[in-house]
């Protein structure tokens, strides 16, 4: 058990978590406060990487509801993800009185960053 949490620490500090933004509303909702998901422990120990793209919509209140996985790559990473993206996306807020159908939303996950100029 320490071990994996010692593991954890240190993929969990490597990592990189990026989301494209990239939404397909009719109207993409401000975001006003977006937690990103933890990167699941499973996951870093097996060193896998992942592009997870959800779809949701926004209610009245700015919150998120409706919330499903609608494709993961690769496809070995199914499940794997989902109990740290819902969770996350119970923190998630965007402007109040704009709600919107629909939002598209990839989350990439990534245990190494990928190298570029510095």
């Amino acid at each position: 058990m320490r071990m994996v949490m010692k593991l954890t620490r240190v993929l969990l500090s490597f990592l990189l978590l990026t989301l494209s933004a990239s939404s397909f509303a009719d109207v993409s909702p401000r975001v006003i406060e977006r937690t990103f998901p933890l990167y699941p422990v499973e996951a870093a120990a097996k060193g896998m990487d992942a592009d997870v793209k959800i779809k949701f919509d926004v209610d009245e209140n700015g919150r998120v509801v409706n919330q499903k996985i609608i494709s993961v790559s690769p496809n070995d990473a199914k499940d794997v993800f989902d109990s740290q993206i819902f969770y996350a996306l119970k923190k998630w807020r965007y402007e109040r009185g704009k709600p919107a159908k629909n939002v598209v939303t990839t989350l990439r996950f990534r245990i190494n960053p990928p190298q570029g100029n510095q």
